[in-house]
């Protein structure tokens, strides 16, 4: 901040005297001889007359108080200057000496021309006097007030609006010292909006109102200002400025805006890195120092001293305060997991337990970090941390909940001995617990699982008779009655579930008990008591995740009355509450029985096809990728998604670790491409639609013609194709239309004619699917994704951003152009490459420089595991063994990459990738054998059905199987001629086939149709298939 005497204001040194001064004067020697009180008026001005206001203090005094006593408006422009020269005065003087009856002085002749000529031009310096020396000594409280009036003065009209960003900016700053943030934001927002002010002031007041929003909770209002941090110089590093982007980043969070809240808690800087700034800085000022005590004859620079002196006491101050790191980590893994990016707040939580083992929250910084390895299915670290926390005599806040997620975790690992070994443990510290109703309930299951059904009703039992009370009394009888229905003991079961209803009516086994007195009256062949049960039970619990098993037994006991339709109504049901399999597997086929049994073979095959089709790919899940970039898609807004994605690539581009940049830049061309053709190709068909009556009634009348051109044209919107198949009106608005005939007309026989013109409500449906479509177009960016990424990645390169860098060459990889220049990729660029840049590059040098390759492929597998670019690092591993010569090695690579990513888009390839190496080695049985499992993988119905279709037609071939080779290559152009690549394929190699036999007639056919295929003539074959073709027919 600016130091409150570095103003300097300038006078002028002779007073401008009024009319009085028109008067003759006496000579000066002749007035030093008269004492000061017989001076007349015109004396003493005179005496004051160009000398410096000490040399004539006396005579100024003397005038002012002659003046007061006999005011006289003709005077008062003199009194007015003489109370702005010694308000000044006494300013200069405390400026100097810093005594108080200086300042008392200044605020009095101040306050004097204030009172007695408010508007006078004086008034703003004499305030401006006061506000220095009131901020000299701090005093806040009193000098508010003052920069309030004194703006308020301005807006008045009484004083200089030049004035107003000095003092503006002293109440800023004197709002900010009493940190008065929410009184002063429309101060601040007032000095941030000012025009002409310097830049460090503007970005002081955006310190101000980032400070101010965040007191207030109001975070969104200063996003506007996180462009300024990169210019606030040494601000950047004050401890409370970044304490609160850390505060400002957890209010985000906690509102849901968990991005924003990351990129902030990203901006907030460390008090190690401040405290590291400010001792470099101290370091520097100290090289100078010394620099200046080796120079002979220089003396150190007092502002030398004086920043040395306040940087030192500043890193004092630094060094006292608590470090904020280890809560900034926390609060920055806190919001990821809010994120559900729950692997990266797991290792986040993991470095804090690690990086601040000694922290006062390291109990909690521990917890976390289990409870998310358990979240994520992290089984080691869950065990590791687990043993470690209660391990750690003083950690109690968590111990009952960790010894259950503890348990939970050796169950699921099927460790029942550390399941028991724990679970005794918790019982004999904490046995009426309420947690202790879990730790049984594991307790039990893993009993049940070991089939040591003595050992759960002996120690269950005993567990029970101890602690009669306890809460855990439910879990016990529960386990003890299940294992009575293992034993067919449906009496004994029935009272201990009996028990449990009786007893635990807001216990979490209260609910299932109750189903299993059903279950036990269903064993015991009380089949009405049974459906009665099941009936309430669905009634009170219609969403519980037994509902699809009591629907079971429903359907059973219906079959057992012989009650068809109910029967069948309760199977159909289940798949409705439930997905487990083997209850939707019983419901199907107990379903298809009870129709044999009747007679109703018919339904069987519809119900087992719908089977089929829901659960074919059972256990398959799927997520949404960058989904602010699809709601906008979905919103209709695609230029939108594309800014929205352009901006993530500039934000993130040069974090390695922000693995979502890496598909946005290729996911940014395909888009661009897809919109852009398809505005552009559904524009010129809607125009040759509403400009050519031949081929508006070609596409109308015949339908064929439509779908072929639409083949042809795969970037016409599906959604016009599908508005000229499917309107009625608009089709007849478009078609030819008979005109009516006279009768006279019919009986001379005369030609029907036609009218081919189109009606106007088609007309009108055509050129407003036009307009929205040209302005769609129209909205859409006009720079193409080649030349946004060229001008990014000069600016990358200008930034010294090598990880943008080395994404920007995949990108211009992935659009089939050159890069901007010539870029060596060398081992130097895997630290900073993202890991599917390593990927991309492992892929790149595999045959150039496989060493490089195989350093990529170790950095994404050892550096980042769970990166979505392993499988494509896997690939470039596998690859690298068939190229040192290890077939088997490789296949098996590749199937480990289908098994272990089965949704991964390229799992296709890798399987067909199999095919290919069977087919090189000669190996077509396996290479059959393989082609033939793609084909029974709907996931992969398209490309891959066609691609491997055809290959089993050259394995057939291959082995002289001549008629199979062409059945399926047959099968491959007819069942897959929307894809024209493999269609032509099939074709061209089937012609030859057929050319070989001496089937001739057939070849040519086959040819012909190869050369009706849309855009045959951009296939690879065209000109041997049309030179063939035309061989045949000499």
């Amino acid at each position: 901040m600016h130091s409150p005497f570095r103003l300097n204001f300038s006078f002028r040194a002779q007073l401008c005297l009024c009319a009085l001064l028109l008067l003759s004067f006496t000579s000066l020697q002749a007035q030093n001889r008269e004492s000061i009180g017989s001076m007349s008026l015109e004396s003493l001005t005179t005496a004051i007359k160009g000398q410096d206001t000490g040399a004539v203090l006396p005579y100024m005094m003397e005038l002012v108080k002659r003046i007061e006593a006999e005011p006289d408006p003709r005077l008062d422009p003199l009194l007015a200057q003489c109370y702005s020269l010694l308000a000044r005065f006494h300013y200069n003087q405390f400026v100097k000496s810093r005594q108080q009856p200086n300042r008392k002085q200044c605020f009095d002749f101040a306050q004097r021309l204030i009172k007695r000529y408010p508007t006078n031009a004086y008034c703003a310096e004499a305030l401006t006097y006061k506000i220095q020396i009131l901020m000299a000594d701090k005093e806040w409280d009193a000098l508010k007030p003052v920069l309030i009036e004194s703006l308020k003065g301005i807006s008045e009209g009484k004083y200089s609006a030049t004035y107003r960003n000095r003092w503006l900016t002293n109440l800023c700053l004197v709002y900010a010292i009493k940190k008065e943030w929410d009184i002063g934001e429309p101060s601040f927002r007032q000095l941030y909006d000012l025009t002409l002010i310097d830049d460090k002031t503007r970005v002081e007041a955006a310190i101000y109102l980032i400070r101010s929003y965040e007191v207030q909770k109001k975070p969104e209002m200063m996003l506007e200002f996180i462009p300024i941090l990169s210019r606030t110089g040494d601000d950047r590093y004050d401890p409370e400025l970044n304490f609160s982007l850390f505060k400002l980043g957890n209010q985000f969070s906690d509102k849901g805006d968990f991005i924003k809240a990351n990129y902030l808690y990203f901006l907030c800087l460390t008090l190690e890195d401040i405290i590291a700034f400010n001792q470099q800085k101290l370091a520097e000022h100290e090289s100078r120092q010394k620099w200046y005590v080796l120079q002979p004859g220089l003396f150190v620079p007092e502002d030398l001293r004086y920043e040395i002196q306040r940087s030192s006491k500043f890193v004092a101050e630094l060094n006292k305060q608590k470090s904020y790191t280890s809560a900034l980590k926390y609060h920055r893994a806190r919001n990821l997991d809010r994120m559900e990016r729950r692997y990266d707040a797991f290792f986040a939580y993991l470095r804090l337990v690690r990086e601040h083992p000694e922290d006062e929250n390291a109990e909690l910084f521990h917890y976390a970090a289990f409870i998310k390895a358990s979240d994520i299915g992290y089984i080691k670290e869950v065990l590791e941390l687990g043993e470690n926390y209660l391990a750690m005599p003083n950690y109690r806040l968590y111990r009952t909940a960790v010894f259950v997620k503890l348990i939970t975790a050796y169950f699921q690992l099927e460790n029942y001995q550390q399941v028991h070994l724990h679970g005794r443990q918790f019982m004999r510290e904490y046995p009426e617990h309420s947690y202790a109703t879990s730790v049984i309930h594991f307790m039990g299951f893993a009993w049940t699982r070991l089939e040591q059904l003595d050992t759960l009703e002996s120690e269950l039992g005993a567990y029970v008779k101890t602690y009669p009370q306890a809460p855990m009394g439910q879990s016990a009888h529960y386990w003890i009655g299940i294992t009575q229905v293992v034993k067919q003991a449906f009496e004994s079961a029935r009272e201990h579930f009996q028990f449990v209803v009786d007893h635990f009516k807001d216990g979490g086994f209260y609910v299932d008990a109750r189903f299993r007195i059903g279950v036990c009256d269903f064993g015991l062949g009380n089949y009405a008591a049974a459906e009665t049960l099941f009936n309430s039970w669905v009634s009170d619990y219609p969403d519980n995740h037994l509902r699809g098993e009591a629907e079971v037994f429903l359907g059973d006991i219906a079959a057992i009355n012989a009650q068809v339709p109910e029967s069948l109504a309760h199977y159909a049901s289940v798949e409705n509450y439930t997905s487990k399999m083997n209850l939707i597997d019983h419901a199907y086929f107990e379903s298809s029985r009870l129709l044999e049994a009747n007679s109703r073979l018919e339904e069987i095959i519809p119900l087992l096809e719908s089977y089929s089709q829901k659960f074919s790919e059972d256990g398959n899940l799927s997520r949404a990728i960058y989904r602010i970039g699809e709601v906008y898609e979905i919103l209709g807004e695609p230029a939108r998604m594309l800014e929205s994605y352009f901006a993530a690539i500039k934000t993130y581009g040069n974090q390695p670790g922000a693995e979502g940049v890496d598909p946005i830049l290729l996911r940014y061309v395909t888009k661009y491409e897809s919109y852009r053709d398809r505005y552009s190709a559904t524009i010129a068909f809607l125009q040759e639609i509403l400009e050519d009556p031949d081929f508006r009634l070609q596409m109308v009348e015949d339908r064929k013609a439509l779908h072929l051109h639409r083949l042809e044209n795969p970037n016409l919107s599906k959604e016009i194709v599908d508005l000229l198949l499917r309107d009625e009106t608009l089709r007849a608005g478009l078609s030819s239309r008979a005109i009516p005939q006279t009768d006279e007309a019919i009986q001379l026989g005369a030609p029907v004619r036609y009218d081919r013109s189109i009606l106007p409500e088609a007309q009108s449906i055509l050129e407003s699917k036009l307009d929205e479509v040209k302005g769609l177009l129209d909205r859409f960016p006009t720079n193409p994704p080649r030349e946004r990424f060229t001008e990014l990645y000069w600016v990358a390169k200008e930034k010294d951003q090598r990880t943008l860098l080395l994404r920007l060459l995949v990108a211009f990889d992935a659009l089939n152009m050159p890069a901007p220049e010539t870029v060596e990729v060398t081992v130097n660029d895997l630290p900073d490459a993202s890991p599917a840049t390593l990927a991309w590059i492992a892929m790149k040098q595999l045959q150039s420089e496989p060493e490089l390759a195989r350093l990529a492929v170790a950095e994404v597998l050892s550096k980042h595991p769970f990166s979505l670019a392993v499988p494509d690092a896997q690939q470039v591993q596998a690859e690298l063994l068939m190229r040192d010569g290890d077939r088997d090695g490789a296949i098996a690579a590749f199937r480990q990459i289908i098994n272990e990513n089965p949704v991964w888009p390229k799992a296709s390839m890798m399987a067909l990738r199999i095919g290919e190496l069977y087919m090189e080695a000669k190996q077509y049985e396996q290479a059959l054998e393989q082609y033939q499992s793609i084909l029974q993988v709907r996931d992969w119905r398209g490309p891959p059905w066609a691609e491997a279709c055809y290959k089993i037609g050259e394995c057939f071939e291959a082995r002289n199987e001549t008629l199979k080779a062409h059945g399926y290559y047959e099968r491959t152009y007819l069942s897959y001629r929307q894809f024209a690549e493999w269609a032509g394929k099939a074709l061209y190699a089937d012609g030859k086939l057929l050319e070989s036999i001496n089937e001739l007639e057939s070849a040519k056919n086959v040819y012909l149709e190869f050369m009706a295929l849309p855009n045959a003539e951009t296939l690879s074959n065209f000109n041997e298939v049309k030179r063939r073709y035309d061989s045949l027919n000499v």
